[in-house]
Order: structure tokens, then C-alpha cells, then sequence
């Protein structure tokens, strides 16, 4: 079975379907295309659903882009680099009609580390993503929507979808901890207890990655000291 895909005025929003272009029950949304992704899409058992992709380059604006135009009653949310199993939909969509409105499925490993990789939630209780976030939009969301009564199911298809994380440099690292250690405070000034995760987490978290770039730093270091007296600078 192969995607029709439906032609929009918006050259950043693309949207593909199988059989119902115009009623889907689940719109599938992401950001950006990636061809490993649709591939596992094509492949789902759960075939009444849309693809929604945007291309805007914060992934904030593209979530809510792609919100105004899925046509479907449940939003199932994905990131691009992962790889859903064939049943991922089927599975996530029996736990939406079990759980009903109110609530807010996700598929990660733990409640301690919510993300987007596999996220449903009914539309009439979507909330627009904080477009001020340039990072920590999913924690931001996720607390709003704690905020506003949602509540938060874990499911029990741990590892539905499949996680492709690219290897991060030590400078992209050290840019996201300065960057969360300063909006995972605001999130948390924002709503209080209903914030998903305590600062005093981010911040050992932070502490123990700059610690990890400062043994780097000072073992590169140590090399360069030895590097000099083997050749007689020091």
C-alpha cells in the first residue's frame, strides 16, 4: 500500500493518507520528513489515520502547525527520529478508547523521562506548545496540560517506538545544559507542582555534565602537557 498525498498552498505542511482523506480518526503529526519514519508508518497494522509533517524549524511552531491541520479526532504525536512498530498506532489508539477524554497517553519507558516520541491525546483537550521555548517545549507542554486537569497515562507497550538518537558533540551538550538550566526554572515558576520535573533534577543533571566536559577538558589537557615534554618544550 503506497501514500496519497494531499496538495496544500502551504509549501511547509504535507499531508499523507491511505483510503479517508477527508475523516481519518488519528492525525499522526511531525516535524520535518524523514523517510525512516514514513517507511514504519506505511507499515501499520492501525491504517485509519493521516501523516501530518511540517518543516518549520522550531519544533514548537511546527506541533501547533500541524495541530491546525489535522483533521483526525485523536493526535498522535512522534519525533523523526524514530522508528514506531508496525502495531504502534493500533496499540496506542485501544489505549485512548479505553482511558477516553481527559487523559493524555504516552508511550516512554518512565514517567520520569516524558517526550514526544509517542504521545496521544484526544484533540478537543489539545493545548498549543509555548512557541518562547527554543528547548524543553515537551516538559513546558506536558505541565501545561498537568495544569489544566489532563492527566498523564503511562502505557504498558514500553518501547512501541524506537529511539535513533544521534550522537551529540560535547559543545552541542554544553549549549542544551546552559539552555535547560535556564528554561526547566521558568517552567517550574510557570506551574508550580504541577511542573513534571523538579529543578533540583536538572540541576544535578547539569552539575554532572559539566563535570563530564571539565574531565574531557582537563584529560585533553593532561595529553597536551605530555605531548610538550616528549618533545623537549617543557
Amino acid at each position: 500500500m503506497n501514500w496519497n498525498k494531499k496538495e496544500l498552498e502551504d509549501g511547509n505542511v504535507e499531508i499523507y493518507y491511505f483510503n479517508n482523506e477527508e475523516k481519518p480518526l488519528v492525525s499522526v503529526i511531525t516535524t520535518s520528513d524523514l523517510e525512516k519514519l514514513k517507511e514504519a508508518l506505511l507499515n501499520q497494522t492501525f491504517k485509519d489515520f493521516e501523516l501530518v509533517v511540517t518543516h518549520d524549524k522550531r519544533i514548537a511552531e511546527g506541533y501547533n502547525k500541524g495541530m491546525s491541520y489535522a483533521r483526525g479526532k485523536i493526535l498522535c504525536f512522534t519525533e523523526t527520529d524514530c522508528v514506531p512498530r508496525e502495531d504502534w498506532l493500533e496499540e496506542i489508539v485501544e489505549e485512548m478508547e479505553k482511558n477516553g477524554r481527559g487523559k493524555v497517553v504516552f508511550g516512554a519507558t518512565s514517567k520520569s523521562y516524558l517526550n514526544l516520541s509517542s504521545v496521544a491525546i484526544h484533540k478537543e483537550d489539545f493545548v498549543k506548545f509555548n512557541e518562547d521555548f527554543l528547548i524543553d517545549e515537551d516538559t513546558e507542554w506536558f505541565s501545561h496540560l498537568k495544569a489544566n486537569g489532563k492527566e498523564l497515562v503511562l502505557t504498558n507497550n514500553k518501547g512501541i517506538v524506537l529511539h535513533n538518537r544521534t550522537r551529540r558533540t560535547y559543545r552541542n551538550q554544553l549549549k542544551i545544559a546552559f539552555m535547560e538550566a535556564y528554561y526547566c526554572p521558568r517552567i517550574h515558576k510557570m506551574y508550580g507542582r504541577d511542573s513534571i520535573v523538579s529543578p533540583w533534577i536538572f540541576f544535578l543533571s547539569y552539575c554532572f555534565q559539566l563535570l563530564i566536559l571539565f574531565m574531557r577538558f582537563l584529560g585533553l589537557f593532561t595529553g597536551f602537557i605530555r605531548w610538550k615534554i616528549l618533545r623537549g618544550g617543557i
